[in-house]
C-alpha cells in the first residue's frame, strides 16, 4: 500500500513555484530530525520561514490565558462543563462537584478534568519513563533485586530519587521510591537522546553503545555486548535505553498488576511537575493534610503498577484526570510502531505525544482535548494492533496553530490480512471544526494487524484560495481510543495473574487445570509508616495448587511460607507435601500489628536431595484471598521469633 507521504509526491509544479514567489527559495531548504528542548519547535529554521504558524501561549512552562474558567470536564457521553470551584475533594467517601454538577455521576462515568490554570511540564532532565506512558521525575540512584529478606519477597526494583515529594507530608524523610523493573523503558540522568533507541547505553560525552541484554547491580550495571561483558555505574551513564517490550504485553500485565475488580476503572494522572501515573479507582485515595477547606491542603494518594508505595500527590499540581474502563484503551498509551512524512517545503515534523506539533495543547475548535497526536501534513502513524481490539473512536481537526488556513483530508485504514478504509474525512480548512469518525467497528484477524492514521494535504483537490502545498497543515488526532472485547481481555488478565506475584517465581500456579489467577488490591495499614496497596490472591472454585523443586541444604532446611490474610478476610488452609507425603495443615494466619508470622516446615530428614514442593491453598467457599509474601528455603538461624 502506498504511503500519503510517498502519493502527493511530485503533483506540485505549480504549487512549487506559487510558494517560491511568496516565501522565496529558503522556504524550501530541507531540515534533519533533531532533539528540541521544551517549548521551542522542532524547526526553528523551518518555523521563521512560517510566520501564518501563530504563536501560542500553550507551550509547555506557561498556561493558557485564554481559558476563562479554572477547571473543565468532559464526560463519557460527550456532555462538557466548567467552572471555577472543586470540590470538596478531600477525604475518601467525598462527592466532588465541579460548579453545581457533581463529578462522579452513576450514570455518566467521568472522563476526563482538567485544571486550566497549570501549565503542561517539560520534561524532566532526570526521568524514569515507563511502557504505557507513565513518567517519574527523579533519578535513579540504586537497585535491589527483591532477595533481601527470606519473608518477603518483592520484584526486582529501582531506587529512585523523585525530584518531586510523592510521601504524605508527616513522613519527615523523604524515601526514594521503588520502581519495579519490568515495564522501565528509558532511565534519564542527564537527558542527550530525543528518541527510544532500543538495548542502547548515552554517555554524556555522546558516546552510544549498544547491548545484547542488561543485568543491574546495586549501584550500576552490567551489559552483555558482541566482545563481552562491560560494567558501569549509574553516574557514568546518561541515559539507558532498555529493550522493546510489546505494548500490549506490557498493558495486559499492568491490568494484572492493578488487581481489577468488575467496577474498576483506570486512573491517569499528569501533574504540572512532569509526574505520569496510572493507576485505578481501587488505588486511590483522597486526604486532607490540616484544613479541610483549604484545597491547598488537599493530598490524592494513587499507586501504579510499577511503584511499590503510593504516591501522595498535592491536589493543586494535578493538571489532567482521564479516566476508563480497563477494554478503553487510549491510542496515546500504544507507541507508534512506524511513522512516515513528508513536507512540501523541505524537513520533517515529527509527531508529538498529547501535543501539537509545536510542543503546545491540543487545540481545535477553540476546545483543548486532553491527549492524542499532533502531527503534520502529509504524514502517517501506523500503531500495532491485537486480536481482542473490536472498534476505534476518534476525532480529528486542524490545529488552532492554522488560523484559518491549511486544508487536510483524514483517513483511518486497518491492516490485518488485507487493507481497509474505515473512515474518510471531507476535506477540512481552518480551525474551527472538529470532526468525529464515530464508532468504527473492526476485526483483526492476523496478530500483526495495524491501525494506520493518515492525514493527506489533499492536493489534487484543494479549493481556490487554499493554502498553497501544506502551509499551515497542522493536524491534531485527538482522544483515540480503542475498544477491546471485555470477556477476552479478563481472560488475557488472569492468564498474567501468577507472573505479577513475586513470592510464585519459579513455582507452577494452577487452580484446577487453569493457570489463570485472579488478584485483588487491598490497602495495607499494618505498617502505618510504611501502609502501601498490596496484591492479594483470590481462590475460586478449585484449589490453588504451587509446585516448585528444592534442592535441601544442612544450612537451608527450613520450608519457610510468609502467607497471610486481611483481618477481615475469611478462613482458608495451606497444606504442604513433600514427593507427595503430607508434612502439614495450616491455618492462614491473619495479619495484626505488622507482618504475620511466617509458617515454618523442616526439611531435615532431605538433606541432600533435591525434592518436589506441593502447596495447595483451599477453602470451604471461594473468594477467600491471600498475600503471599514469601516461599523461601532457610536456615533455622533466619527464622524470626
Amino acid at each position: 500500500m502506498g504511503t500519503v507521504a510517498q502519493e502527493h509526491r511530485g503533483k506540485l509544479p505549480v504549487f512549487l513555484a506559487v510558494a517560491l514567489i511568496v516565501l522565496g527559495g529558503d522556504a524550501l531548504a530541507g531540515a534533519p530530525i533533531r532533539m528540541r528542548p521544551p517549548g521551542q519547535t522542532s524547526h526553528p529554521e523551518l518555523r521563521a520561514t512560517r510566520p501564518w504558524l501563530r504563536d501560542k501561549p500553550s507551550q509547555p512552562g506557561q498556561a493558557n490565558p485564554a481559558v476563562t474558567y479554572r477547571y473543565t470536564a468532559q464526560w463519557a457521553d460527550g456532555t462538557r462543563e466548567s467552572a471555577d470551584t472543586l470540590g470538596p475533594w478531600n477525604q475518601p467517601k467525598a462527592a466532588p462537584k465541579l460548579g453545581n454538577r457533581e463529578l462522579f455521576e452513576p450514570q455518566r462515568p467521568l472522563r476526563w478534568l482538567v485544571d486550566n490554570s497549570l501549565a503542561p511540564a517539560p520534561a524532566p532532565d532526570a526521568m524514569v519513563e515507563f511502557y504505557g506512558g507513565d513518567c517519574l521525575p527523579g533519578r535513579v540512584i540504586g537497585f535491589r533485586d527483591g532477595t533481601e529478606e527470606a519473608d518477603e519477597r518483592l520484584p526486582p526494583h529501582l531506587l529512585v530519587a523523585a525530584s518531586v515529594r510523592t510521601a504524605w507530608p508527616e513522613r519527615l524523610s523523604h524515601p526514594e521510591v521503588r520502581a519495579t523493573l519490568p515495564w522501565v523503558r528509558r532511565i534519564v540522568w542527564q537527558r542527550v537522546a530525543d528518541r527510544h533507541q532500543p538495548r542502547t547505553l548515552f554517555f554524556a560525552d555522546g558516546r552510544q553503545l549498544e547491548f545484547r541484554s542488561i543485568r543491574f547491580t546495586a549501584t550500576g550495571l552490567q551489559v552483555l555486548r558482541q566482545d563481552g561483558v562491560q560494567e558501569f555505574t549509574f553516574g557514568d551513564l546518561a541515559e539507558v535505553h532498555l529493550p522493546t517490550m510489546d505494548p500490549w504485553e506490557a498493558y495486559f500485565q499492568q491490568l494484572a498488576a492493578l488487581g481489577l475488580e468488575s467496577d474498576t476503572r483506570l486512573v491517569r494522572l499528569e501533574t504540572s511537575t512532569g509526574l505520569r501515573a496510572t493507576s485505578t479507582t481501587d488505588r486511590f485515595q483522597a486526604r486532607s493534610h490540616g484544613s479541610n477547606e483549604q484545597p491547598a491542603r488537599w493530598y490524592h494518594l494513587v499507586q501504579p503498577a510499577w511503584s511499590l508505595e503510593p504516591l501522595w500527590l498535592k491536589f493543586d499540581t494535578i493538571r489532567v484526570r482521564e479516566y476508563f474502563l480497563p477494554q478503553e484503551v487510549p491510542l496515546s498509551r500504544i507507541e507508534p510502531a512506524a511513522w512516515r512524512g513528508q513536507s512540501d517545503l523541505g524537513g520533517t515534523w515529527r509527531w508529538q505525544l498529547d501535543r501539537n506539533v509545536e510542543a503546545g495543547l491540543l487545540e481545535t475548535g477553540g476546545v483543548v482535548f486532553p491527549w492524542g497526536f499532533g502531527v503534520h501534513a502529509a504524514s502517517e502513524l501506523e500503531f500495532p494492533l491485537c486480536p481482542l481490539v473490536r472498534a476505534f473512536r476518534t476525532r480529528f481537526g486542524l490545529d488552532e496553530l492554522a488560523g484559518k488556513g491549511g486544508c487536510v483530508r483524514a483517513k483511518v485504514v486497518v491492516q490485518s490480512s488485507s487493507p481497509k478504509t474505515l473512515y474518510t474525512s471531507e476535506l477540512l480548512i481552518g480551525s474551527g471544526k472538529v470532526l468525529d469518525t464515530g464508532r468504527l467497528a473492526l476485526e483483526v484477524s492476523s496478530p500483526s494487524g495495524r491501525l494506520i492514521l493518515q492525514v493527506d494535504p489533499a492536493h489534487a483537490d484543494r479549493p481556490p484560495g487554499a493554502d498553497p502545498l501544506d502551509i499551515r497543515d497542522v493536524a491534531d488526532w485527538l482522544e483515540p481510543i480503542l475498544e477491546l472485547d471485555p470477556e477476552k481481555l479478563d481472560a488475557e488478565v488472569l492468564r498474567r495473574g501468577p507472573q505479577m506475584i513475586a513470592a510464585w517465581q519459579s513455582w507452577k500456579v494452577v487452580s484446577g487445570d487453569s493457570e489463570a489467577v485472579r488478584l485483588v488490591s487491598y490497602w495495607d495499614r499494618a505498617d502505618r509508616e510504611d501502609a502501601a496497596y498490596r496484591l492479594m490472591a483470590v481462590l475460586g472454585q478449585q484449589p490453588l495448587r504451587l509446585t516448585g523443586k528444592v534442592f535441601v541444604r544442612p544450612y537451608r532446611d527450613c520450608l519457610l511460607m510468609a502467607v497471610s490474610r486481611p483481618p477481615s478476610g475469611r478462613p482458608s488452609r495451606l497444606e504442604v507435601r513433600v514427593d507427595g507425603e503430607p508434612l502439614g495443615r495450616f491455618e492462614i494466619p491473619a495479619r495484626s500489628g505488622g507482618h504475620a508470622r511466617p509458617l515454618v516446615v523442616s526439611l531435615a530428614r532431605y538433606h541432600g536431595r533435591q525434592v518436589t514442593v506441593e502447596l495447595i491453598h483451599g477453602a470451604q467457599a471461594e473468594g477467600s484471598a491471600v498475600d503471599w509474601e514469601a516461599i523461601s528455603l532457610v536456615g533455622r538461624t533466619a527464622i524470626r521469633p
